[in-house]
C-alpha cells in the first residue's frame, strides 16, 4: 500500500477548496515530492489529473480512465481503434471514473484502487468529489 497519511494529509488539505482554486504551488509540489494525484472534474466536459502525472480529460458525460503506474495509456498509433492500444486498454488494471451529475455533486470521482476522497465546493455548494492516490498504489 501506498503512503496513506501523506494521501490524507494533502485530501485534507484540498478539501473544501473552491473550484478552480483546488491546487496551491504548496499543495502541487506535495503532490509531485511524494508521487500522489488528484483528481478533480473540471466544467462539465474535462477531468483532470494533478500532481506526479498531469493530465486533461476530454469526459463530457462522464468518462473511465485506464492507467498504469506510468500515467494514462498512451496510444501511439494515429487512431482510436489502433489493436495495440485497444489490448493495453483491456489489460489495464487501474480504473478512475468520472461519473457526472451523481450523489448531489456536479462531479463524483471514484477508482478500483485505493484513495482518499475529499470535496470541492462552487459558491458554498458540493461541486466535485475528487480523490488523491498515490501512484505506488497503482498495479
Amino acid at each position: 500500500m501506498g503512503n496513506f497519511m501523506p494521501i490524507r494529509t494533502v485530501a485534507d488539505l484540498i478539501h473544501g477548496r473552491e473550484y478552480t482554486e483546488e491546487f496551491t504551488d504548496e499543495i502541487l509540489k506535495f503532490l509531485k515530492d511524494n508521487r500522489l494525484c488528484a483528481v478533480v472534474g473540471a466544467g462539465d466536459d474535462n477531468v483532470e489529473i494533478h500532481g506526479y502525472f498531469r493530465e486533461e480529460i476530454g469526459a463530457f458525460g462522464g468518462a473511465v480512465v485506464k492507467m498504469n503506474k506510468g500515467g494514462l495509456i498512451p496510444n501511439l498509433c494515429d487512431h482510436d481503434k489502433c489493436p495495440y492500444y485497444e489490448k493495453q486498454v483491456r489489460e489495464a488494471k487501474n480504473e478512475i471514473n468520472a461519473i457526472w451529475n451523481e450523489s448531489g455533486y456536479s462531479w463524483f470521482i471514484d477508482a478500483n484502487f485505493n484513495y482518499v476522497s475529499f470535496d470541492i465546493m462552487e459558491d458554498g455548494v458540493k461541486f466535485c468529489r475528487g480523490i488523491v492516490f498515490s501512484i505506488d498504489d497503482l498495479k
